[in-house]
């Protein structure tokens, strides 16, 4: 546990935190009901990079296929 508090850039997650609580409250100013559809965003948001940040990346990069075949599946969803 102690591990992985070690290990995150801290200044780089107080930005985001910043940032993101200052839009929320952009956002709380104009429509307080998107406001909370947005909260529930971030929350999911920062699950999904808490759960990313603990898989080792660096076993997927010997596989060239996923790497280029989850490349081609952005590109494919980015046209969409």
């Amino acid at each position: 546990m102690f591990y992985l508090l070690r290990h995150h850039d801290w200044i780089l997650n107080l930005a985001i935190i910043i940032l993101s609580g200052a839009g929320l409250l952009m956002i709380m100013s104009v429509s307080p009901a998107l406001f909370w559809q947005q909260l529930v965003w971030l929350i999911i948001a920062v699950l999904a990079i808490v759960a990313f940040s603990q898989v080792d990346w660096l076993a997927i990069t010997n596989y060239r296929w996923m790497v280029f075949g989850s490349y081609a599946l952005s590109l494919i969803l980015l046209a969409a």
